[in-house]
C-alpha cells in the first residue's frame, strides 16, 4: 500500500513538472507586440535600450523553439522575459526622450531670464 502511494506521488510530481504542449499563440504574439512597441518608440536608436531589445528578440526565438518541444513551461517563462525586456527597452527610450525635453525646457528658461 505504501509503495503504491509513493509511486503515485512520484508519478503525479513527474507529470506536474513536465509540462508538455505548445505555448498559446497569444503569448508569442504578446511578446512580439511588446517588441514592436519598443521599436516604434525608437529603442533601436538608443544604445541603452538596444541591448534589451535584442535580448527580447532572442528570448522570443528561444521561447518559440522551446514551445515546439516538450518544454512548454520554460517557453512561457522565456516569452514573459521577452515581453518584460521589450517593455524595459521602451521605458528607457521614453525616459531618454523626456530627459531631452526637460533639458531643452531648462535651456529655454535660462534664455528667458
Amino acid at each position: 500500500m505504501f509503495r503504491r502511494l509513493v509511486a503515485g506521488l512520484v508519478l503525479a510530481i513527474s507529470v506536474g513538472c513536465a509540462t508538455t504542449g505548445a505555448v498559446a499563440p497569444e503569448r508569442i504574439q504578446a511578446a512580439e507586440s511588446a517588441i514592436r512597441e519598443a521599436e516604434t518608440a525608437g529603442a533601436s536608436k538608443l544604445p541603452e535600450a538596444t541591448s534589451y531589445l535584442q535580448l527580447a528578440r532572442d528570448e522570443v526565438e528561444q521561447g518559440k523553439q522551446l514551445s515546439s518541444s516538450q518544454y512548454g513551461h520554460q517557453a512561457e517563462i522565456m516569452l514573459q522575459r521577452a515581453s518584460e525586456d521589450a517593455k524595459l527597452a521602451r521605458a528607457l527610450t521614453q525616459k531618454a526622450s523626456l530627459d531631452a525635453d526637460v533639458k531643452e525646457a531648462g535651456e529655454r528658461l535660462k534664455t528667458l531670464q
